[in-house]
Protein backbone atom coordinates (compact mmCIF):
# COMPACT_ATOMS: atom_id res chain seq x y z
CA UNK A 1 0.00 0.00 0.00
CA UNK A 2 1.18 3.47 -0.73
CA UNK A 3 1.47 6.11 1.99
CA UNK A 4 1.04 9.81 1.35
CA UNK A 5 2.30 12.63 3.54
CA UNK A 6 -0.56 14.95 4.55
CA UNK A 7 -1.46 17.56 7.14
CA UNK A 8 -3.86 16.75 9.95
CA UNK A 9 -6.78 18.87 11.17
CA UNK A 10 -8.25 17.04 14.16
CA UNK A 11 -8.75 19.88 16.62
CA UNK A 12 -10.61 22.11 14.20
CA UNK A 13 -13.56 19.71 14.35
CA UNK A 14 -13.98 20.33 18.07
CA UNK A 15 -15.19 23.87 17.36
CA UNK A 16 -17.64 23.06 14.56
CA UNK A 17 -19.46 19.97 15.80
CA UNK A 18 -23.05 20.15 17.00
CA UNK A 19 -23.86 19.02 20.53
CA UNK A 20 -25.89 15.83 20.21
CA UNK A 21 -25.83 12.13 20.99
CA UNK A 22 -23.47 10.24 18.69
CA UNK A 23 -23.59 6.57 17.72
CA UNK A 24 -20.52 4.64 18.73
CA UNK A 25 -19.45 1.61 16.74
CA UNK A 26 -17.41 -0.62 19.02
CA UNK A 27 -15.23 -3.40 17.57
CA UNK A 28 -14.04 -6.31 19.72
CA UNK A 29 -10.67 -7.91 19.00
CA UNK A 30 -10.59 -11.44 17.56
CA UNK A 31 -7.45 -13.54 17.41
CA UNK A 32 -8.38 -15.46 14.25
CA UNK A 33 -10.97 -14.98 11.51
CA UNK A 34 -11.64 -16.92 8.31
CA UNK A 35 -11.86 -15.03 5.04
CA UNK A 36 -15.18 -16.83 4.49
CA UNK A 37 -16.54 -14.98 7.55
CA UNK A 38 -16.18 -11.78 5.52
CA UNK A 39 -16.57 -12.93 1.90
CA UNK A 40 -20.05 -14.43 1.52
CA UNK A 41 -22.50 -14.62 -1.37
CA UNK A 42 -19.66 -13.73 -3.69
CA UNK A 43 -19.19 -13.44 -7.42
CA UNK A 44 -15.98 -13.03 -9.42
CA UNK A 45 -15.22 -11.03 -12.56
CA UNK A 46 -11.95 -11.33 -14.48
CA UNK A 47 -10.95 -8.07 -16.11
CA UNK A 48 -9.73 -8.44 -19.67
CA UNK A 49 -6.02 -7.64 -20.01
CA UNK A 50 -4.62 -5.92 -23.09
CA UNK A 51 -1.47 -3.97 -23.89
CA UNK A 52 -3.60 -0.84 -23.66
CA UNK A 53 -5.12 -1.33 -20.22
CA UNK A 54 -2.67 -2.97 -17.81
CA UNK A 55 -3.76 -1.84 -14.32
CA UNK A 56 -1.07 -1.46 -11.67
CA UNK A 57 -3.10 -0.14 -8.74
CA UNK A 58 -6.81 0.80 -8.98
CA UNK A 59 -6.86 4.27 -7.41
CA UNK A 60 -10.53 5.26 -7.75
CA UNK A 61 -13.31 2.91 -8.89
CA UNK A 62 -16.91 3.77 -9.86
CA UNK A 63 -19.85 1.93 -11.42
CA UNK A 64 -22.46 3.31 -13.81
CA UNK A 65 -24.72 2.07 -16.60
CA UNK A 66 -23.47 -1.54 -16.31
CA UNK A 67 -19.89 -0.39 -16.66
CA UNK A 68 -16.86 -0.28 -14.39
CA UNK A 69 -14.66 2.83 -14.42
CA UNK A 70 -11.15 2.42 -13.00
CA UNK A 71 -8.67 5.26 -12.60
CA UNK A 72 -5.09 4.06 -12.21
CA UNK A 73 -2.57 6.79 -11.41
CA UNK A 74 0.26 4.27 -11.45
CA UNK A 75 -0.24 2.56 -14.79
CA UNK A 76 2.09 3.50 -17.68
CA UNK A 77 -0.65 5.53 -19.38
CA UNK A 78 -2.19 6.94 -16.14
CA UNK A 79 -5.68 6.55 -17.54
CA UNK A 80 -9.36 6.15 -16.75
CA UNK A 81 -10.25 2.66 -18.03
CA UNK A 82 -13.75 1.34 -18.71
CA UNK A 83 -14.93 -2.29 -18.57
CA UNK A 84 -18.28 -3.98 -18.92
CA UNK A 85 -19.60 -5.80 -15.85
CA UNK A 86 -18.54 -9.03 -17.53
CA UNK A 87 -14.92 -7.80 -17.45
CA UNK A 88 -14.73 -7.08 -21.19
CA UNK A 89 -12.55 -4.05 -21.92
CA UNK A 90 -14.44 -1.11 -23.45
CA UNK A 91 -11.75 1.56 -23.75
CA UNK A 92 -10.34 4.67 -22.10
CA UNK A 93 -11.91 8.00 -21.23
CA UNK A 94 -9.59 10.59 -22.75
CA UNK A 95 -5.86 10.03 -23.09
CA UNK A 96 -2.62 11.20 -21.56
CA UNK A 97 -1.35 14.34 -23.28
CA UNK A 98 -1.86 18.09 -23.53
CA UNK A 99 -4.43 18.28 -26.32
CA UNK A 100 -8.22 18.75 -26.13
CA UNK A 101 -9.75 16.12 -23.86
CA UNK A 102 -6.32 14.94 -22.68
CA UNK A 103 -4.85 15.00 -19.19
CA UNK A 104 -1.43 14.76 -17.58
CA UNK A 105 -2.07 13.55 -14.03
CA UNK A 106 -5.66 12.36 -13.46
CA UNK A 107 -6.20 12.24 -9.72
CA UNK A 108 -9.90 11.78 -9.01
CA UNK A 109 -13.17 11.49 -10.92
CA UNK A 110 -16.93 11.37 -10.45
CA UNK A 111 -19.79 9.89 -12.47
CA UNK A 112 -22.98 11.94 -12.67
CA UNK A 113 -25.74 9.79 -14.13
CA UNK A 114 -28.37 12.53 -13.82
CA UNK A 115 -26.38 14.93 -15.98
CA UNK A 116 -24.77 12.16 -18.08
CA UNK A 117 -21.32 13.48 -17.23
CA UNK A 118 -17.88 12.28 -16.17
CA UNK A 119 -15.90 14.84 -14.16
CA UNK A 120 -12.16 14.21 -14.03
CA UNK A 121 -9.68 16.22 -11.95
CA UNK A 122 -6.25 16.75 -13.53
CA UNK A 123 -3.92 17.92 -10.74
CA UNK A 124 -1.06 18.68 -13.14
CA UNK A 125 -3.04 21.50 -14.77
CA UNK A 126 -5.44 21.98 -11.80
CA UNK A 127 -8.41 21.70 -14.11
CA UNK A 128 -11.65 19.78 -14.55
CA UNK A 129 -12.26 17.78 -17.71
CA UNK A 130 -15.85 16.89 -18.56
CA UNK A 131 -16.91 13.96 -20.78
CA UNK A 132 -20.23 12.39 -21.77
CA UNK A 133 -20.92 9.38 -19.55
CA UNK A 134 -22.47 7.28 -22.32
CA UNK A 135 -20.07 8.02 -25.21
CA UNK A 136 -16.90 9.31 -23.40
CA UNK A 137 -16.93 12.28 -25.81
CA UNK A 138 -14.95 15.25 -24.49
CA UNK A 139 -17.22 18.22 -23.69
CA UNK A 140 -15.20 20.94 -22.00
CA UNK A 141 -12.36 21.85 -19.67
CA UNK A 142 -12.25 24.58 -17.04
CA UNK A 143 -9.97 25.69 -14.23
CA UNK A 144 -10.34 24.72 -10.58
CA UNK A 145 -9.68 27.90 -8.51
CA UNK A 146 -7.94 26.05 -5.67
CA UNK A 147 -5.81 22.98 -5.05
CA UNK A 148 -7.64 20.01 -3.51
CA UNK A 149 -7.05 16.38 -2.52
CA UNK A 150 -10.38 14.95 -3.70
CA UNK A 151 -14.02 15.79 -4.37
CA UNK A 152 -17.46 14.19 -4.19
CA UNK A 153 -20.91 14.89 -5.64
CA UNK A 154 -22.82 16.51 -2.77
CA UNK A 155 -26.13 16.79 -4.63
CA UNK A 156 -27.33 17.29 -8.21
CA UNK A 157 -25.85 20.80 -8.39
CA UNK A 158 -22.80 20.81 -6.10
CA UNK A 159 -19.39 19.30 -5.42
CA UNK A 160 -17.75 19.07 -2.02
CA UNK A 161 -13.93 19.22 -1.88
CA UNK A 162 -11.29 18.48 0.72
CA UNK A 163 -8.26 20.79 0.83
CA UNK A 164 -5.24 19.58 2.75
CA UNK A 165 -3.15 21.96 4.79
CA UNK A 166 -0.01 23.13 3.01
CA UNK A 167 -1.66 23.48 -0.39
CA UNK A 168 -0.99 26.72 -2.25
CA UNK A 169 -4.36 28.35 -1.56
CA UNK A 170 -5.28 31.79 -0.24
CA UNK A 171 -8.23 33.42 1.53
CA UNK A 172 -11.33 31.29 1.94
CA UNK A 173 -9.73 28.58 -0.18
CA UNK A 174 -7.47 27.74 2.77
CA UNK A 175 -10.42 26.22 4.65
CA UNK A 176 -10.47 22.44 4.55
CA UNK A 177 -14.00 21.91 3.16
CA UNK A 178 -15.05 23.73 -0.03
CA UNK A 179 -18.48 23.49 -1.63
CA UNK A 180 -18.78 24.60 -5.27
CA UNK A 181 -21.20 24.31 -8.13
CA UNK A 182 -20.32 21.93 -10.97
CA UNK A 183 -18.23 24.56 -12.71
CA UNK A 184 -16.13 24.80 -9.55
CA UNK A 185 -17.47 28.25 -8.64
CA UNK A 186 -17.22 28.54 -4.81
CA UNK A 187 -20.41 28.52 -2.76
CA UNK A 188 -19.27 27.86 0.82
CA UNK A 189 -16.16 27.14 2.91
CA UNK A 190 -15.98 25.19 6.17
CA UNK A 191 -13.44 24.18 8.84
CA UNK A 192 -10.70 26.67 9.62
CA UNK A 193 -7.14 25.56 8.94
CA UNK A 194 -5.15 24.78 12.07
CA UNK A 195 -1.38 24.76 12.46
CA UNK A 196 -1.24 21.46 14.34
CA UNK A 197 -0.29 18.76 14.12
CA UNK A 198 2.12 19.00 11.24
CA UNK A 199 1.70 15.81 9.26
CA UNK A 200 0.67 12.19 9.14
CA UNK A 201 0.30 9.21 6.81
CA UNK A 202 -2.67 7.53 5.21
CA UNK A 203 -3.49 5.25 2.33
CA UNK A 204 -7.05 6.02 1.32
CA UNK A 205 -7.95 7.91 -1.84
CA UNK A 206 -10.77 10.07 -0.51
CA UNK A 207 -11.92 11.87 2.62
CA UNK A 208 -15.55 11.29 1.61
CA UNK A 209 -17.77 8.22 1.63
CA UNK A 210 -21.39 7.95 0.52
CA UNK A 211 -23.76 6.33 3.02
CA UNK A 212 -27.40 6.12 2.00
CA UNK A 213 -28.20 9.60 0.65
CA UNK A 214 -25.55 11.36 2.73
CA UNK A 215 -21.97 12.39 2.08
CA UNK A 216 -19.83 11.52 5.09
CA UNK A 217 -16.53 13.26 5.76
CA UNK A 218 -13.72 11.73 7.80
CA UNK A 219 -10.04 12.21 8.34
CA UNK A 220 -8.09 8.94 8.04
CA UNK A 221 -6.40 9.51 11.43
CA UNK A 222 -9.73 9.92 13.19
CA UNK A 223 -12.50 7.61 14.31
CA UNK A 224 -15.14 10.31 13.93
CA UNK A 225 -17.34 10.57 10.83
CA UNK A 226 -19.34 13.73 9.96
CA UNK A 227 -22.32 14.57 7.76
CA UNK A 228 -21.71 17.28 5.17
CA UNK A 229 -24.63 19.65 4.56
CA UNK A 230 -25.00 22.43 2.01
CA UNK A 231 -27.46 24.24 4.27
CA UNK A 232 -25.81 23.84 7.68
CA UNK A 233 -22.51 25.55 8.48
CA UNK A 234 -21.85 23.13 11.34
CA UNK A 235 -20.64 19.57 10.83
CA UNK A 236 -22.81 16.94 12.47
CA UNK A 237 -21.05 13.87 13.78
CA UNK A 238 -22.66 10.77 12.27
CA UNK A 239 -20.84 8.07 14.25
CA UNK A 240 -17.55 7.25 15.94
CA UNK A 241 -15.33 4.16 15.73
CA UNK A 242 -13.87 2.53 18.83
CA UNK A 243 -11.59 -0.52 18.93
CA UNK A 244 -10.79 -2.81 21.82
CA UNK A 245 -7.10 -2.45 22.83
CA UNK A 246 -6.38 0.17 20.14
CA UNK A 247 -7.14 3.88 19.98
CA UNK A 248 -6.84 6.98 17.84
CA UNK A 249 -4.49 9.73 19.05
CA UNK A 250 -6.18 12.45 21.08
CA UNK A 251 -5.66 16.19 20.63
CA UNK A 252 -3.27 16.45 23.58
CA UNK A 253 -0.96 13.78 22.17
CA UNK A 254 -0.99 15.40 18.73
CA UNK A 255 -0.06 18.79 20.13
CA UNK A 256 2.78 17.41 22.23
CA UNK A 257 4.24 15.32 19.39
CA UNK A 258 3.44 17.39 16.32
CA UNK A 259 7.09 17.84 15.33
CA UNK A 260 7.68 14.08 15.06
CA UNK A 261 4.12 12.84 14.70
CA UNK A 262 4.59 9.86 12.37
CA UNK A 263 7.33 8.14 14.36
CA UNK A 264 5.68 8.94 17.71
CA UNK A 265 2.33 7.54 16.56
CA UNK A 266 4.05 4.27 15.69
CA UNK A 267 5.84 4.14 19.03
CA UNK A 268 2.59 4.80 20.86
CA UNK A 269 0.69 2.12 18.90
CA UNK A 270 -1.96 4.58 17.78
CA UNK A 271 -4.19 4.08 14.76
CA UNK A 272 -2.60 6.00 11.88
CA UNK A 273 -5.16 5.65 9.11
CA UNK A 274 -8.70 4.35 8.83
CA UNK A 275 -11.24 3.80 6.06
CA UNK A 276 -14.84 2.56 6.18
CA UNK A 277 -17.03 1.18 3.38
CA UNK A 278 -20.77 0.90 3.93
CA UNK A 279 -23.19 -1.57 2.33
CA UNK A 280 -26.73 -1.44 3.65
CA UNK A 281 -26.36 -1.87 7.44
CA UNK A 282 -22.90 -3.44 7.34
CA UNK A 283 -19.58 -1.57 7.55
CA UNK A 284 -16.20 -2.99 6.61
CA UNK A 285 -13.39 -1.09 8.27
CA UNK A 286 -9.71 -1.20 7.29
CA UNK A 287 -7.17 0.59 9.44
CA UNK A 288 -3.46 0.63 10.17
CA UNK A 289 -1.38 0.80 13.31
CA UNK A 290 2.36 0.97 12.63
CA UNK A 291 3.21 -1.82 10.20
CA UNK A 292 0.04 -3.80 11.00
CA UNK A 293 -3.17 -3.67 9.00
CA UNK A 294 -6.51 -4.64 10.51
CA UNK A 295 -9.91 -5.58 9.11
CA UNK A 296 -13.14 -4.96 11.01
CA UNK A 297 -16.80 -5.72 10.41
CA UNK A 298 -19.73 -3.95 12.08
CA UNK A 299 -23.46 -4.71 11.86
CA UNK A 300 -25.66 -1.72 12.63
CA UNK A 301 -28.72 -3.96 13.13
CA UNK A 302 -27.15 -5.90 15.98
CA UNK A 303 -24.77 -3.17 17.18
CA UNK A 304 -21.93 -5.73 17.18
CA UNK A 305 -18.50 -5.45 15.62
CA UNK A 306 -15.17 -7.24 15.56
CA UNK A 307 -11.73 -6.70 14.08
CA UNK A 308 -8.67 -8.84 13.39
CA UNK A 309 -5.08 -8.34 12.31
CA UNK A 310 -4.94 -9.10 8.60
CA UNK A 311 -1.96 -11.42 9.25
CA UNK A 312 -4.37 -13.55 11.30
CA UNK A 313 -6.92 -13.96 8.52
CA UNK A 314 -7.23 -17.63 7.56
CA UNK A 315 -7.37 -17.78 3.77
CA UNK A 316 -9.84 -20.65 3.45
CA UNK A 317 -10.99 -19.34 0.03
CA UNK A 318 -7.56 -19.32 -1.59
CA UNK A 319 -7.57 -15.69 -2.74
CA UNK A 320 -4.29 -14.48 -1.25
CA UNK A 321 -4.51 -11.05 0.36
CA UNK A 322 -8.02 -9.70 0.96
CA UNK A 323 -7.66 -6.04 0.01
CA UNK A 324 -9.93 -3.38 1.46
CA UNK A 325 -13.10 -2.79 -0.55
CA UNK A 326 -12.89 0.10 -2.97
CA UNK A 327 -16.60 0.84 -2.68
CA UNK A 328 -20.04 -0.67 -2.27
CA UNK A 329 -22.01 -1.57 -5.39
CA UNK A 330 -25.47 -3.13 -5.76
CA UNK A 331 -25.59 -4.20 -2.08
CA UNK A 332 -22.13 -5.81 -2.25
CA UNK A 333 -18.61 -4.86 -1.29
CA UNK A 334 -16.09 -4.66 -4.13
CA UNK A 335 -12.45 -5.64 -3.64
CA UNK A 336 -9.64 -6.31 -6.10
CA UNK A 337 -7.63 -9.53 -5.93
CA UNK A 338 -4.10 -9.23 -7.20
CA UNK A 339 -3.14 -12.28 -9.22
CA UNK A 340 0.41 -11.80 -7.99
CA UNK A 341 -0.65 -12.07 -4.33
CA UNK A 342 -2.94 -15.02 -5.11
CA UNK A 343 0.02 -16.83 -6.71
CA UNK A 344 -0.18 -20.59 -6.45
CA UNK A 345 -3.45 -20.33 -4.51
CA UNK A 346 -5.37 -20.11 -7.77
CA UNK A 347 -4.93 -23.84 -8.41
CA UNK A 348 -5.64 -25.00 -4.83
CA UNK A 349 -8.69 -27.18 -4.31
CA UNK A 350 -10.27 -24.64 -1.94
CA UNK A 351 -9.63 -21.63 -4.17
CA UNK A 352 -12.69 -19.80 -5.43
CA UNK A 353 -10.50 -18.55 -8.28
CA UNK A 354 -9.53 -21.90 -9.81
CA UNK A 355 -12.43 -22.02 -12.28
CA UNK A 356 -11.99 -18.39 -13.30
CA UNK A 357 -8.26 -17.84 -13.80
CA UNK A 358 -5.23 -19.92 -14.71
CA UNK A 359 -1.48 -19.61 -14.28
CA UNK A 360 -1.38 -17.92 -17.70
CA UNK A 361 -3.32 -15.02 -16.14
CA UNK A 362 -0.60 -14.23 -13.60
CA UNK A 363 0.77 -10.76 -14.21
CA UNK A 364 -2.49 -9.60 -15.78
CA UNK A 365 -5.21 -7.33 -14.50
CA UNK A 366 -6.62 -7.98 -11.03
CA UNK A 367 -9.81 -9.91 -10.32
CA UNK A 368 -12.96 -8.13 -9.15
CA UNK A 369 -14.55 -9.74 -6.09
CA UNK A 370 -18.17 -8.86 -5.20
CA UNK A 371 -19.33 -10.06 -1.78
CA UNK A 372 -21.68 -9.42 1.14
Amino acid sequence: MRHIIILFICLSFLSCEKERAVREHFYELRERVKVSDIVKDYSIVKLETTEDNLIVDPTVVKFSKDRIFILDMFSPSKSLYVFELTGKYVGKVGNKGDGPGEYIMPFHFLLDETANRIYLQDVATNSMLVYALDTFEFIEKYAIPFYANCFELLDEEHFVWYIGAGMRNEGEFQKHIQITDKRCIPQKSMIERMDFPTRGMYNVASYFVRMDDSVIFHHPFMGDYYNISLVDDILQKAFSLRFENLSFPDAEFLMEHKDNIVEDLEKGSYIQWCDVTDVLSTHLCYFGCGQDTYIGKYDEKTGKGWYVNRDNLIDDLGIGVLARPKLGYSATFVSFISLESAGQNITADNSILKDVVSEDDLGGNPILLFYK
